[in-house]
């Protein structure tokens, strides 16, 4: 109540001093969906559209070998729809596992028919996506107070890191996210989401063609190229200013 109480009420104040501040600089985003919502709140800066980099990890077996299971991934906070998983088990077929892995998910309620592993690294996270064929992303990042959010998602490019496809609401910047590959974009509903996550993950060509998809960005997004919208920044400045 604190929170919002001081917030809420400011936002007018505070969103003019941001502008005023930031008047005249160079904003960056990791969507198009979202340098546009910069490009609106902030008319005076160049925004740079930019992409999350997937980052490398090892070579894992065809998602098609792995188990019959699908994941959900990633820091337990709100929005990311971990608050769903009694819903998304009623909805899978009984032989579909779901595994929950990330920081915090230790602490979610137990939930039959669930493995939640908690945070995973190394070994463990390999292993974890080694154990299902594709991620769930059931997200709703649409605040009652604050309208629509939009975060690129870090699960997403971590998933493509171990050649993993993604299933996600079309909310935020999934639906752009789908277009590039990889990652299936589906209405926001459960019953949805699980109807899609069993027909894609039972689907052996499916599943080669998201990876095959996911190849190709793994080598457009790897650490350089998708630092580069940030570096031909940076050297322009420099040539600039010299």
């Amino acid at each position: 109540m604190i929170h919002h109480g001081i917030h809420l009420p400011l936002r007018p104040l505070t969103a003019r001093l941001e502008r005023r501040l930031l008047r005249d600089t160079t904003l960056f985003a990791l969507s198009d969906v979202g340098a546009a919502a910069l490009r609106e709140a902030f008319p005076q800066c160049r925004v740079v559209s930019a992409h999350h980099f997937v980052p490398a990890r090892i070579a894992l077996k065809p998602t098609f070998e792995r188990p019959l299971a699908v994941g959900l991934y990633g820091h337990a906070t709100k929005g990311k729809g971990f608050d769903r998983l009694l819903e998304l088990r009623r909805e899978l077929p009984p032989e579909v596992e779901i595994c929950v892995a990330g920081r915090g998910t230790e602490k979610l309620p137990p939930v039959p028919g669930v493995t939640i592993l908690g945070a995973v690294e190394g070994p463990k996270e390999d292993a974890f996506f080694e154990s299902v064929r594709a991620i769930l992303l059931p997200y709703n990042k649409t605040s009652r107070f604050y309208g629509s959010i939009l975060p690129a998602s870090g699960v997403a490019s971590r998933a493509f890191a171990y050649r993993t496809p993604v299933i996600g609401f079309d909310s935020g910047t999934l639906g752009e996210a789908s277009r590039a590959g990889g990652l299936i974009a589906v209405p926001a509903s459960v019953k949805a989401l699980a109807d899609v996550a069993y027909r894609t993950i039972t689907d052996e060509a499916e599943l080669e063609r998201l990876e095959d998809q996911i190849r190709d960005l793994q080598k457009e997004r790897e650490v350089r190229q998708a630092a580069g919208p940030f570096v031909a920044h940076w050297n322009d400045a420099i040539s600039s200013s010299a």
